[in-house]
């Protein structure tokens, strides 16, 4: 489950994605997207998940990108990625941290 906006500006570097990029995968307004990226927590409990939030976190794991908690907000290529495969042999790394200044 997406926790913080952190997490989806993390999974667009992964991706290599813009804004835009994301906002048509996801089907949403850009506006949507910089409005849930600027957020550092996304509600959650007993409140439903944010409707474009479950749009963003199903258009990221669809390419190949899951958000984590454990031990802190991050993300992380699935394991079946083609995208995790290409760059884990460019650049050695296969999970990101959610950082505010990505």
């Amino acid at each position: 489950m997406i926790t913080t906006g952190a997490q989806i500006r993390a999974a667009r570097a992964l991706l290599d994605w813009s804004r835009p990029e994301l906002a048509a995968a996801a089907e949403l307004s850009r506006n949507a997207v910089a409005y849930w990226e600027n957020h550092p927590t996304i509600p959650a409990g007993h409140h439903r998940t944010p409707y474009a939030i479950g749009r963003i976190q199903r258009a990221l794991l669809a390419a190949g990108v899951e958000p984590i908690v454990d031990p802190a907000p991050g993300v992380c290529f699935l394991a079946r990625s083609p995208k995790r495969k290409a760059r884990m042999h460019s650049e050695q790394v296969d999970c990101g941290m959610a950082a505010a200044g990505v």
